[in-house]
């Protein structure tokens, strides 16, 4: 079993492009629509960001979100459903196969 807090960090580590240990905003923006949320098809809007930061009490929002923010930002029940998507494209970008029976494990 692969617990959730690692299945976030491989995650958050996929779309930490700069590796500077922050979700910044584009690549936020980029997570989101790897996986066409509906919502976020268009993009991250100004007061959708914001949101973000404020839910997450995200300390040094001029970087974005750290790892523990988005820990929280899954715990919301409008982003949990997206964390499995998210894990299987980090997995694609990040060259592992997760096959049906490993991913029920995940």
């Amino acid at each position: 079993v692969f617990p959730e807090t690692a299945q976030v960090a491989l995650i958050f580590d996929a779309f930490d492009t700069d590796e500077d240990g922050f979700l910044s905003r584009g690549e936020l923006e980029s997570m989101l629509k790897k996986v066409q949320h509906p919502h976020f098809v268009e993009g991250l809007g100004d007061s959708d960001y914001e949101s973000i930061l404020e839910a997450t009490g995200a300390k040094e929002p001029e970087k974005g979100i750290g790892l523990r923010e988005l820990v929280v930002l899954y715990e919301d029940a409008s982003f949990e459903p997206l964390r499995e998507d998210h894990l299987r494209v980090a997995g694609d970008q990040m060259g592992m196969e997760v096959d049906e029976e490993e991913e029920e494990e995940i």
